[in-house]
């Protein structure tokens, strides 16, 4: 695989649209040591905000207290620490070894390289990088995939960032909607009492 210029993943989706891969040993939900390994086969430059979010990646994949900082917080920490990167990053083996003391040594290292060859840029910004960086999000997929999809009423009883209506005329409400609109209601209230409320039904 190699010598391949990329290879692709097909999924499987779970009933709240969340998507895992089928093969389950080499994947970007496996291990450490999987996703260390892995990187997107088309690259893109980071961007000013790339660069700022690649620290914080790494300060998050580092952990150890540090990804409870601020963002702010843990892109000093990078920065402070930005000789070990560079060591890591040119002598993982035969240098210091400060990427081995990160809770996910192997991703730590392959964002050690990746940061260190921007740094090194002359326009840091402008590196292209094939680097994954973990974001947390909180909603599943179905949650978000409705809301361009449906009026602003029906959006309302989506918890996407959005208050959950608790106390409303639900009769009053649904007679306004259409039936796809109220399918898609009562979609996103099973989900949403399934997975935020009762999440050890899931």
């Amino acid at each position: 695989m190699k010598d391949e210029e990329g290879f692709y993943y097909p999924h499987n989706l779970d009933f709240r649209g969340r998507a895992y891969p089928m093969h389950p040993y080499l994947n970007h939900l496996g291990s450490d040591l999987c996703r260390g390994m892995l990187e997107f086969a088309e690259g893109r430059p980071l961007g000013m905000s790339g660069l700022c979010w690649l620290k914080i990646h790494l300060a998050n994949l580092y952990a150890g207290g540090v990804d409870k900082l601020s963002y702010n917080g843990r892109i000093t920490f990078i920065e402070n620490h930005l000789e070990d990167i560079f060591d890591s990053a040119d002598r993982p083996l035969e240098g210091k070894r400060w990427w081995l003391r990160a809770e996910d040594p192997f991703q730590c290292l392959a964002a050690c390289i990746n940061l260190a060859e921007a740094l090194r840029s002359t326009s840091p910004e402008t590196t292209i990088s094939h680097l994954p960086v973990h974001q947390v999000t909180e909603k599943s997929f179905i949650y978000i995939n409705v809301l361009p999809n449906c009026s602003k009423t029906i959006s309302l009883f989506v918890e996407c960032g959005i208050k959950v209506c608790i106390d409303i005329d639900l009769p009053l409400v649904l007679s306004y909607l259409s039936n796809l609109e109220k399918i898609l209601y009562y979609c996103a209230e099973v989900l949403f009492w399934k997975s935020v409320i009762a999440p050890w039904n899931i």
